[in-house]
C-alpha cells in the first residue's frame, strides 16, 4: 500500500488513442441458481428479476442446497449477488426464521436492497391471521421483512394478493387483489390493482378510471415507473376510458398524481385493437409501454396470425412490433413476455419464432433481445460462444442498461457442469470489449497522428454500422486503455498525460463522452499495463508496473475513481505481462505472462487484489508474440492468439485454467498486416481478429468461429495519417 501511496497524487488534465490485448469480462453465459460456492440447486428454479445493473437476481426456487438449513419443504425466494457470488434466502421473518408456506412472485429494487414476493407463510410477520395469500418486501440491509398488502394503517386483508412489482427505490409497492376492505369503496368484487406506500403506509387502488371511478371487470398485473408515479396494468374492465368498445383485455397507465388514466395498447394514432393485450412493462419513465397482443391491428403487416410484442411510445403516441427479425422480418411464431430497459432501447421476451435469428434449429422457445435503436435481433438463450439451447427457455427479465438478460431454461448445455437436470437460472451478459455503444459488438477507435483527432467506427461484424468523431486531442495525451470502469454495458477511455503522468477516464455513451474524470497522477516510471476486472464485479481494473521496480499495483476502480488499490510485489524484469483475461471461468480477469529469455507463458489467477495461484501453462518459441487473449471457443474461458513474426501465422492456445486445453492454427497475413485488435466484432460470443494494413490503410475482419475462420470482410481503408487505437 505504501508503493501505491506513493503513486498516487491529485491531477487534473485537459483532453487526447492504443488498444491493449482485450480483456475478457464481457460476453458471457452464467448459471445463478447457484449455491454460494456454486453447488447447483437440487430442484427448480424459477422467475428471474433483476436489479438496476443487473448484479443482484432474485427468483425462487424449490431447492433445499442453496442455502444452509433449508428444511422447510417449499418454494422459497433468493437472492444471488453475481459480484461476490453468494446466494441467500430472503423469504424468511426478521431475524431470519424460514417461511412456512412456499414463496413465489420476487421483485427487487434498482439497488437490490428490498425485495418483495408474496407468501402463503403465516409466520413472516406478527398478526397474520387472515389465512390469505400476502405481499411482502425484505430488506436486505436490516433483516427486516413487513407485510405491505395491508390497507392504509396496516389493517390486514379479506383475501389473497399477488404478483408484486416495486419502485425503483423500494418505496412504493403494486400488486392485486381479491380483497375487498384495503380501501374504502371497494365494491365491484372483481380483482383490482393498488399500491402501497411503505413510507406513509398508505394504500390506494389505481385499477380506477380517470376520477377515480372503479373498474366494473377484472384489473391485475401492475408496474411501476422508477418513481412509482405511473401504474401499467391490464384489465377487462370496459368503464376505465371512454369509448372502450372492443370487448378484449386491454392495457392503461394511471398516473398516480394527477388521476388520469390512459388506454396505452393502441394503434398509432391511438385506434383500439381487435386482440388481447397482456404483460405490460414500463420503461424507468413511463415513456414506453411494451406488452404482448394477439390484435392484428396495432402496425400495418401483421399478418403471422401470432402473439407479438410490442412498444408503445406516449410521448409520441406511436407503437411498433419488436418481436421481429433484424430489419423487421416478422416472428413465424408466439411472442410474449416482453421486459424493456430503462431508457426502453432494448426488450427482451420470448419467442417460438425461428426465423428472428439464424440458424434457430432446437425447436424451443428461446429469449430474445430486439434493439430499437439498431433494429437488430439477437438471442440469448445461448451459450457463452453461441450455441443454442437444447430445451425450452423463458420467462426473461432484462437489466435498467440492457446489457445483462435473466430467464430460466430446462436447456443442460448453457454452462459447463450442468448435470442436475432440472430448470436453472441464468443471466446472459450481453457485453462487449470495445464496445463503446452497448450493442454487443466491438467497435474500432482511431487517432489520426498528425493533429490528434479522433474518430470511431460503430461496428456491425465486418460493416461499419455508423461513425463519429468525439474530436482532437493535445499531443501530449495518449490513449492507454479501453473498458468499461462504470459497469454500464459501454467501454470507456483510459487517458494519460506523457509527461505529467495524469490519469484520465473519458466516460462514454455511444459516441458521446457522457463526463470526465479524474482518478490521479501517477509518476511516469509506471506504465499502465492492461485493463481487466479482476475482482469479478463488472467493471475494468487497472494494472500498472514501474519499469524500474518492476513492482505491479492493481488500482480496482468504481467509474472514474480508484475504489481500491493494492500492491502485487516485484517481478524480475525478463517477465512481461502480455495480456489479461479470464482463463478460469470465474468471471475474473487474470495476469498473462511471458519470459523475454525462455519464452515460458506464466498466469496469475486473480481474486482481486489477491493472486490466488500461479501456473506455467507451457513455453513458446520467441519468434511468437501473443497478439491478443480471449475466448475464441466461447466456452468462456479465454485463450490465447499468438502470431509468428517471421512467417506471419498465426496459431491459438485453448486454455483450459492453468494449462493448455487444445491448440490450433492458420496460415495469417503478410508481415505488413498487423492484428490490431483481438474482439468480438458480432456479438457471437466468439473473439473475431481485425488486420489493419500498416501499408496501404486497409482493415479486414475476420469472423472466427473458433480456431477456423468463418467469413471475412473489409469494412473500409484510412489515410496513412490514422492509426487503430
Amino acid at each position: 500500500m505504501k508503493i501505491f501511496n506513493q503513486m498516487v497524487t491529485a491531477g487534473t488534465i485537459v483532453l487526447m488513442l492504443v488498444f491493449l490485448a482485450p480483456p475478457t469480462y464481457g460476453a458471457e453465459t452464467a448459471r445463478v441458481s447457484v449455491s454460494t460456492g456454486n453447488l447447483q440447486g437440487n430442484n427448480n428454479s424459477f422467475l428471474p428479476d433483476l436489479n438496476e445493473n443487473g448484479r443482484f437476481v432474485t427468483y425462487y426456487s424449490l431447492s433445499t442446497n442453496l442455502v444452509p438449513g433449508d428444511t422447510n419443504g417449499v418454494r422459497d425466494i433468493f437472492v444471488y449477488d453475481r459480484q461476490n457470488q453468494q446466494t441467500t434466502r430472503v423469504s424468511v421473518a426478521t431475524g431470519g426464521g424460514q417461511a412456512n408456506g412456499e414463496s413465489l412472485e420476487p421483485a427487487i429494487s434498482a439497488n437490490g436492497r428490498y425485495v418483495a414476493f408474496r407468501s402463503d407463510a403465516t409466520n413472516l410477520v406478527p398478526g397474520d391471521t387472515n389465512g390469505t395469500t400476502d405481499v411482502f418486501v425484505h430488506d436486505r440491509q436490516t433483516g427486516i421483512t413487513s407485510r405491505v398488502s395491508v390497507a392504509t394503517g396496516g389493517g390486514q386483508s379479506n383475501n389473497n394478493s399477488f404478483t408484486p412489482a416495486l419502485s425503483a427505490d423500494g418505496r412504493f409497492v403494486a400488486f392485486h387483489s381479491f380483497a375487498n376492505n384495503l380501501v374504502p369503496g371497494d365494491t365491484n368484487g372483481v380483482l383490482d390493482v393498488f399500491v402501497h406506500d411503505r413510507q406513509t403506509g398508505a394504500t390506494t387502488r389505481v385499477s380506477v378510471a380517470t376520477g377515480a371511478i372503479q373498474g366494473n371487470n377484472t384489473s391485475r398485473a401492475g408496474f411501476l415507473s422508477a418513481n412509482g408515479g405511473l401504474v401499467a396494468f391490464e384489465s377487462d374492465a370496459t368503464n376505465l376510458v371512454p369509448g372502450d368498445t372492443n370487448g378484449v383485455r386491454d392495457l392503461f397507465i394511471h398516473d398516480r398524481q394527477t388521476g388520469v388514466t390512459t388506454r396505452v395498447s393502441v394503434a398509432t394514432g391511438g385506434g383500439q385493437v381487435n386482440g388481447e393485450s397482456v404483460d405490460a412493462e414500463l420503461s424507468a419513465d413511463g415513456r414506453y409501454v411494451t406488452f404482448q397482443s394477439d390484435a392484428t391491428n396495432l402496425v400495418a403487416g401483421d399478418t403471422n396470425g401470432v402473439g407479438d410484442v410490442f412498444v408503445h411510445d406516449r410521448q409520441t403516441n406511436t407503437t411498433t412490433r419488436v418481436s421481429v427479425a433484424s430489419g423487421g422480418l416478422q416472428g413465424g411464431g408466439e411472442s410474449s413476455e416482453g421486459t424493456i430497459s430503462g431508457d426502453g432501447r432494448f426488450v427482451a421476451f420470448l419467442s417460438f419464432a425461428t426465423n428472428l435469428v439464424p440458424d434457430d434449429t432446437n425447436g424451443e422457445g428461446d429469449v430474445f433481445v430486439h434493439d430499437r435503436q439498431t433494429n437488430t435481433t439477437t438471442r440469448m438463450s445461448v451459450t457463452t460462444g453461441g450455441v443454442q439451447g437444447n430445451d425450452f427457455s423463458c420467462n426473461p427479465a432484462i437489466s435498467q442498461d440492457g446489457r445483462i438478460v435473466g430467464f430460466f431454461s430446462d436447456s443442460t448445455n448453457l454452462v459447463p457442469g450442468d448435470t442436475n437436470g432440472i430448470r436453472d437460472i441464468f443471466i446472459h451478459n450481453r457485453t462487449a470489449n470495445f464496445d463503446l455503444d452497448g450493442d454487443g459488438k466491438a467497435d474500432i477507435v482511431w487517432r489520426n497522428i498528425n493533429n490528434g483527432s479522433t474518430a470511431i467506427w460503430f461496428m456491425n461484424g465486418t460493416a461499419i454500422a455508423s461513425s463519429s468523431f468525439p474530436g482532437g486531442v493535445p499531443p501530449a495525451w495518449e490513449i492507454t486503455g479501453i473498458g468499461d470502469v462504470n459497469a454500464d454495458g459501454q467501454a470507456d477511455v483510459i487517458w494519460r498525460n506523457s509527461t505529467s503522468g495524469t490519469v484520465a477516464v473519458w466516460l462514454m455513451n455511444g459516441n458521446t463522452i457522457a463526463s470526465v474524470g479524474f482518478p490521479g497522477t501517477v509518476p511516469t516510471g509506471w506504465v499502465l499495463e492492461q485493463l481487466g476486472d479482476v475482482d469479478g464485479n463488472g467493471t475494468a481494473d487497472l494494472v500498472w508496473r514501474n519499469t524500474t521496480s518492476k513492482v505491479v499495483v492493481v488500482w480496482l476502480m468504481s467509474g472514474a475513481t480508484i475504489a481500491s488499490s493494492r500492491s502485487l510485489g516485484g517481478v524480475p524484469g525478463e517477465w512481461k505481462i502480455v495480456g489479461m483475461g479470464d482463463v478460469n471461468a470465474d468471471r475474473k480477469a487474470d495476469i498473462i505472462w511471458r519470459n523475454s529469455n525462455s519464452g515460458a507463458v506464466a498466469v496469475w489467477l486473480m481474486n482481486g487484489l489477491s493472486v490466488l495461484s500461479i501456473g506455467v501453462p507451457g513455453n513458446a518459441s520467441l519468434v511468437f508474440e501473443v497478439a491478443g487473449v480471449g475466448d475464441v471457443d466461447g466456452n468462456g474461458t479465454a485463450d490465447l492468439i499468438w502470431r509468428n513474426t517471421g512467417s506471419g501465422a498465426v496459431a491459438f492456445w485453448l486454455m483450459n485454467g492453468l494449462t493448455i486445453g487444445t491448440t490450433g492454427a492458420l496460415a495469417g497475413k503478410a508481415l505488413e498486416w498487423d492484428i490490431a485488435q483481438v474482439s468480438d466484432r458480432d456479438g457471437s460470443g466468439k473473439v473475431d481478429l481485425t488486420w489493419f494494413n500498416t501499408d496501404t490503410g486497409e482493415v479486414e475482419v475476420w469472423l472466427m468461429n473458433g480456431v477456423t475462420v468463418g467469413s471475412t470482410g473489409s469494412p473500409g481503408t484510412t489515410s496513412s495519417s490514422w492509426e487503430i487505437q
